[in-house]
């Protein structure tokens, strides 16, 4: 179980780096690009609520931002390749 802790201290670690918050802004805006492409005012709901949502729950702007980008591309699956 030692193990477990020190993964959470990692997975920590990584979610409050700079790096992966502006990796996950680039992917953010590449999504929000495609879905004005796609006119889907219905996924700019969705991307836009569970970021606001999960903002609720923390404070770490990547995290919002990574929530947005699951529901909308896995949940509700607005980014399909055609």
């Amino acid at each position: 179980m030692a193990g477990k802790g020190s993964m959470m201290k990692q997975v920590n670690k990584v979610a409050k780096s700079e790096l992966f918050y502006y990796l996950i802004l680039a992917a953010s805006a590449l999504q929000i690009y495609k879905i004005f492409m796609d006119k889907s005012v219905y996924c700019l709901g969705m991307f836009a609520l569970a970021a606001v949502v999960a903002c609720q729950f923390t404070k770490n702007q990547s995290v919002c931002l990574l929530a947005g980008l699951v529901v909308t591309n896995f949940v509700v699956g607005c980014s399909k390749i055609m």
